[in-house]
């Protein structure tokens, strides 16, 4: 992990760039997370984080990939979801597999 308060808790095989990313210490395994805040309370597995608090409250969900500033900001209980850009899938609560978003608003 390379940042202040980088990369806290347990899991293995993750690589984790920027300031506070993955800061909650819950568990997590074959993740990248890079920006600041970025899986800042991430718990799930084989998760793609990239950009400002991308990811910033995921929980109990595996196999997505966000890229863009606040990228499924909240998003919760689902997986197998791509996220491209800023805002995108920002509050997704409920989509999992194939959910496809880029930008705030926008379904592909």
């Amino acid at each position: 992990a390379i940042g202040s308060y980088a990369g806290r808790g347990p899991g293995s095989d993750n690589v984790v760039i920027g300031h506070e990313a993955k800061y909650q210490q819950d568990g997590f395994e074959k993740c990248v997370v890079i920006g600041a805040q970025a899986g800042y309370e991430v718990d799930g597995n084989e998760n793609v984080l990239i950009g400002y608090r991308a990811g910033y409250a995921l929980e109990d969900a595996s196999d997505n990939v966000f890229i863009g500033s606040r990228a499924g900001t909240s998003s919760i209980n689902n997986g197998g979801n791509t996220f491209v850009g800023a805002q995108a899938g920002e509050a997704n609560t409920s989509g999992s597999w194939l959910s496809i978003f880029r930008g705030k608003y926008n379904w592909i």
